[in-house]
């Protein structure tokens, strides 16, 4: 029998993990960012405001997680987390913090499976799904060890979607003006199931889920004079798996970037952008009670009443 529960109003509110699409263009230093407000060591989580007033009602708040521990960062890119610990030395941690923190993130490498599913050429190749369902099983395992607050970081969204994609079209798909060719609907339609399932999957355990995604531009035609293109923001995804994303998950983020504009030891400055520029996006849940442009993911997501651990390095 199907296992139901059944609970009041009050207690259905109860929502302790954030789910988080975070967007921005490709090559601008996502997950190092990501990993640095996580661990609550960016310089803007760390020293108060310059404004005098703000400065006063400034609290530092620490990391979402409750320790290094509490991190995971699940690794398909190529040289997913290189640059890391530059950076948390250039965030202002003395090289023995950066050294423990480096020994103690938990990174879950795909880079086998990856490499395995690149050189497949078998159409309808579910391995790759198959890992990232394991990955959950493994991270409840992990999370469930280790009572706290947790966050996980799949790095990237855009290669997981890559990885299904390439694995269910194999080496016959192409791609033309930005969409994919040689698939029938059957096709399309494991690659929407496969992405919705592994979707709700992590984004259904005790933990923060962060994906990390890129956004790319394509030309559409111009509304005003056919003869014309314009350049239209998009995800760098194919299929209605994919695009379905941002309208479940609970919150769509753009990492901002004010070029020329440094912190800490030489850090461009970002800042979380929550009313993203980009037109494809719905708009958020909670994002009313947000700043237009956040600083400090722990107090946004104090600010939102979701769980948070508040590790300070010692």
């Amino acid at each position: 029998m199907t296992a139901i529960q059944t609970t009041t109003l009050r207690g259905a509110q109860k929502n302790l993990y954030s789910q988080i699409l975070w967007l921005g263009e490709a090559k601008e230093g996502k997950t190092c960012y990501l990993v640095a407000q996580a661990l609550g060591v960016h310089p803007f989580q760390t020293t108060p405001p310059k404004d005098p007033k703000a400065a006063a009602e400034w609290k530092r708040l620490g990391g979402v997680v409750t320790s290094p521990k509490h991190l995971h960062v699940v690794d398909m890119d190529t040289a997913t987390l290189v640059g890391v610990p530059e950076y948390l030395l250039r965030c202002g941690l003395p090289q023995a913090q950066v050294d423990r923190i480096q020994d103690e993130v938990d990174v879950i490498s795909l880079q086998v499976a990856k490499l395995e599913i690149l050189n497949s050429t078998t159409r309808g190749d579910t391995s790759f799904y198959a890992a990232l369902v394991h990955v959950c099983s493994m991270l409840e395992k992990r999370v469930a060890a280790l009572p706290g607050t947790h966050v996980v970081i799949p790095s990237s969204w855009t290669t997981m979607c890559g990885l299904v994609e390439k694995g269910l079209f194999g080496d016959l798909a192409e791609v033309i003006d930005g969409k994919l060719q040689n698939a029938d609907q059957s096709i399309w339609s494991r690659l929407k199931q496969e992405l919705v399932n592994v979707q709700l999957l992590w984004q259904s355990g005790p933990w923060h889920t962060w994906w990390e995604g890129h956004v790319t531009q394509e030309d559409v035609p111009d509304p005003t004079n056919p003869r014309k293109t314009v350049k239209k923001d998009t995800l760098m995804a194919h299929g209605a798996g994919a695009l379905r994303w941002p309208i479940t998950t609970g919150l769509n983020l753009r990492i901002g970037r004010n070029p020329g504009v440094h912190v800490g030891d030489g850090l461009e400055e970002q800042y979380i952008d929550t009313k993203s520029k980009y037109k494809f996006l719905p708009g958020s849940r909670g994002n009313l009670a947000l700043q237009e442009k956040e600083l400090d993911a722990t107090d946004m997501l104090r600010v939102l009443k979701y769980q948070i651990g508040g590790y300070i390095p010692q």
